[in-house]
């Protein structure tokens, strides 16, 4: 059947619990223009507040899905928002994701944000304990040169979630880099023993609880997951061999990152078995709660092979893979060795023990959004809270969009590494409350 005679058959016989199984369904696979044609009707014949709340996300989340940074790829997104909010006007959800939008747009399409301020004012009035609203309110304020409000905001935020590292972070660059702001966070996460990284064995054959899955799935979304064997080693023995022979061999001009693109068919071929039978037959369901559902995951285009000789000096600093404020699908980058790393052994991953609730834009990315910071400032900061986890060839490190993470060297590392990384988004790009209902 053709959209628009599926599109008519629903005028006709209107059935909001019919329509918005559909539209999910559309939502779920990535349609997100057929998504979108269904949600408007039910927005329109709709007199269900339930369901006229779900296709307002759901509109809204086909626009955010697509939405990065800047004016022409931000607009869309906004507009439907600003649609959700004028016709629920009392959601606090639709309010936030809209302030969220605006911290996404660069800086030369942001004029006085007073938008973006208004969202944020209004969460608040909605909700007096929202420390996100209180956090973008502090960005806002910041990036206008308000910085007394700033830092009233950036407090309020930790206030009312003592482990915002990020607005923990904003507030030390303002207040001169004291570090009782620093050993504030770092103590609040010593005492909470928040388990950031967390280790599976999965040769093993025990299936997992409903515990451990919620485990994981938290745990990967601002820390990062470790599952030990997560590729067998004879899978991994012979991508190694492929691997070496071509990366030894390969010109490097500005780092140890090679474009994947850049690999011989046969190679990308194999690693393209290997993440098909290994890493979403077997991982992908157990880090993403929509991925378990049946819905498809989107591909990043940012896929690569590293390889790094010992002392190189070549280290790739503390960043972040993803850093967009407004999006909450389950973002994954799944780096994977292809040979023993870690100290003492072969130059390393590095990753934060302190989660990111909100990402920082590095100057030296020059991503264009407000307020970025020095990597060198990132550093001084998080660097302390930085561990080196051993890994085997096999293991698979499953991390989130906010994950700080970087590439470390020290002088008793003899051996080369082998890895290679890739990106997925599954999920709905926002609300996922909303819809995580239906399931």
């Amino acid at each position: 059947m053709g959209l628009k005679t599926k599109i008519g058959r629903l005028l006709a016989t209107f059935r909001p619990d019919e329509n918005l199984k559909n539209g999910l369904e559309f939502l779920a696979t990535n349609e997100f223009h057929k998504a979108r044609e269904i949600f408007k009707i039910i927005i329109e014949k709709s007199n269900s507040l339930k369901s006229k709340k779900t296709a307002l996300a759901g509109l809204a989340a086909t626009h955010m899905s697509f939405h990065n940074c800047g004016a022409e790829k931000s607009s869309e997104a906004i507009q439907s928002l600003k649609y959700a909010t004028s016709v629920l006007p009392n959601e606090e959800d639709f309010w936030l994701a809209l302030g969220d939008c605006w911290l996404d747009v660069k800086v030369s399409d942001f004029d006085r944000g007073d938008e973006c301020k208004k969202a944020f004012q209004k969460v608040i009035q909605l909700n007096q304990s929202s420390a996100d609203a209180y956090y973008g309110l502090g960005m806002l304020n910041q990036h206008l040169g308000d910085m007394q409000d700033a830092r009233v905001c950036y407090e309020r935020a930790l206030d009312l979630r003592p482990g915002h590292a990020t607005a923990a972070f904003r507030l030390w660059l303002l207040e001169g880099e004291p570090e009782k702001i620093k050993r504030n966070l770092y103590d609040y996460y010593d005492k909470e023993k928040t388990k950031t990284i967390i280790e599976i064995q999965m040769d093993s054959n025990r299936p997992l609880t409903p515990l451990e899955l919620e485990a994981i799935r938290k745990t990967q979304k601002y820390g990062t997951v470790i599952f030990r064997q997560g590729i067998p080693s004879a899978s991994i023995s012979d991508l190694k061999k492929q691997t070496v022979e071509f990366a030894t061999k390969y010109e490097f001009k500005k780092n140890t990152s090679i474009p994947f693109e850049d690999a011989p068919d046969e190679l990308r071929k194999k690693i393209d078995e290997v993440i098909q039978k290994e890493i979403f037959q077997k991982i992908m369901p157990k880090v993403s709660f929509w991925s378990e559902k049946g819905w498809q995951s989107m591909p990043n285009p940012a896929k690569w092979i590293q390889y790094f000789p010992p002392k190189t000096g070549r280290a790739t600093p503390f960043h972040l893979d993803h850093p967009v404020v407004c999006q909450e699908s389950d973002w994954t980058t799944f780096w994977v060795a292809l040979t023993d790393s870690g100290p003492g052994v072969a130059p390393s991953l590095g990753i934060c023990r302190i989660p990111l609730y909100e990402p920082i834009d590095c100057e030296e990315q020059n991503i264009g959004r407000i307020n970025p910071v020095p990597i060198s400032k990132i550093m001084d900061f998080f660097g302390d809270a930085m561990v080196r986890p051993s890994f085997r060839a096999g293991d698979v490190a499953c991390f989130g969009r906010y994950m700080l993470h970087c590439t470390v060297f020290d002088e008793a590392m003899k051996q080369e590494r082998l890895s290679f990384d890739f990106r997925y988004v599954t999920g709905p790009a926002r609300f996922s409350g909303v819809f995580a209902q239906f399931y």
